[in-house]
């Protein structure tokens, strides 16, 4: 095995892996954003309940 397949191997790994955790950052911001519109929409739910007692 030559040097440069070795580390043309670890620039693709390593490409590869910061893809990924771009990818993990994205779902989790978006994860995040569903959360905060879910309680939103609970708490206007509540607040519509309570106006209707």
């Amino acid at each position: 095995m030559s040097n440069e397949y070795i580390w043309e191997t670890f620039d693709t790994l390593f490409k590869t892996l910061h893809r990924q955790g771009r990818r993990v950052a994205e779902l989790e911001a978006r994860v995040g954003d569903l959360e905060r519109r879910l309680r939103e929409m609970v708490e206007r739910a509540r607040s519509e309940t309570e106006r209707a007692a």
